[in-house]
């Protein structure tokens, strides 16, 4: 028999150390479900734990103190009114709230819609960032090739080596002088 919890947490520091933690994920928890990051800042996650969800999130505190976490963790089979725990932590230290979830439904239709509205919010993000990390990657990759790309007026791309480029800088320097 299996019991599962949902455990969502936003951790902040700094960045090496975010991106160590980040690396972790998966030997932390036993599912990593998503996780969002940017370079710096912070990482919100959302991962699973079979059995023992608060030791799993204590652990991962007590390996990475100098890190700032938040949170919250529900069992799988919560069903409404029953409680589900919230956590932050300093300095390698938790400290837990419990809170009951509502009585009663809770989506209404506004408040699905308005949840609607963020996800389609959250995509347009995501292909906005998608996007950024494609055209990085191309002027990576033209980086690695030696080339340089700059705009003329009647073909659109030129691509020059770098050795050309250093050339060219060179003999402009030297009319300079």
């Amino acid at each position: 028999m299996s019991s599962w919890w949902s455990i969502d947490l936003f951790v902040i520091g700094d960045c090496d150390r975010l991106e160590e933690f980040d690396d972790a994920l998966p030997s932390l928890f036993h599912e990593v479900v998503e996780v969002d990051r940017q370079p710096c800042g912070a990482v919100v996650a959302h991962v699973l734990q079979n059995y023992g969800g608060e030791a799993a999130i204590v652990a991962a505190i007590r390996q990475y103190p100098d890190l700032i976490f938040s949170g919250t963790m529900t069992h799988g089979s919560a069903q409404l009114g029953d409680a589900f725990w919230g956590f932050s932590a300093t300095q390698g230290e938790a400290q837990w709230a419990s809170f009951s979830l509502p009585e009663e439904d809770f989506l209404t239709r506004p408040k699905v819609e308005r949840w609607a509205s963020r996800i389609d919010a959250k995509i347009a993000r995501l292909t906005h960032d998608r996007e950024f990390c494609a055209d990085r990657l191309e002027q990576l990759e033209a980086a690695d090739q030696g080339r340089i790309k700059s705009e003329t007026e009647e073909d659109g791309v030129l691509v020059r080596t770098e050795e050309e480029v250093r050339a060219i800088l060179k003999k402009l320097m030297s009319k300079r002088r």
